[in-house]
């Protein structure tokens, strides 16, 4: 039972009108109708009055009430907690997937496990500007990753064409050459 039903109960069982009790507490009657609806509740030194009219204790007025919260509260953390477990065992899960798949990527995994990676760091110059490249790659010159300037991929770099190291890096030289650059 809520604090509302308990004031009605206590209200009604001495016979009292809302009016009549909202006269002794010194609150209006439609205050005590919003109590009795818990649309709103009363503050401590009202509820102090109202145990006294009733002729009980605080703790019986409002201790179903407060039962009622706390329980209500807890149902509330219960759900919070398994909602902010389930977000963070999914981040960790794709943490941990990412971390596997970029070590694997990075290293040319396979089932021998034979492949290893390395990487070429080349600088290329055009009209004064920088354009850094890393490019890795395995021990039969195949591509794993191509990472740097936005310049490259806009203007050379195709997936398809350059599956070797070696195609790739001689159309880089020959582009930035063609435009008066060069790499290094």
């Amino acid at each position: 039972m809520n604090l509302g039903e308990q004031i009605l109960n206590y209200r009604k069982k001495i016979n009292l009108s809302q009016e009549e009790l909202a006269n002794k507490i010194g609150v209006t009657r439609q205050t005590i109708s919003k109590w009795e609806l818990n649309e709103t509740s009363p503050n401590l030194q009202q509820s102090v009055e109202l145990a006294k009219i009733f002729n009980i204790s605080l703790d019986d007025l409002t201790n179903e009430a407060l039962i009622t919260k706390v329980s209500q509260t807890e149902k509330q953390v219960i759900k919070i907690s398994k909602k902010v477990t389930i977000i963070f065992l999914a981040l960790a899960l794709l943490f941990i997937i990412e971390t596997i798949a970029i070590t694997f990527y990075s290293i040319g995994y396979n089932k021998d496990k034979t492949r290893s990676a390395h990487s070429i760091h080349i600088v290329c110059t055009l009209d004064n500007k920088e354009y850094p490249y890393a490019i890795t790659y395995d021990e039969t010159n195949d591509i794993i990753m191509v990472d740097g300037s936005p310049y490259i991929f806009d203007n050379i770099y195709n997936r398809e064409k350059h599956k070797k190291v070696t195609n790739l890096m001689f159309d880089v030289n020959d582009h930035f050459e063609s435009q008066n650059g060069h790499c290094e």
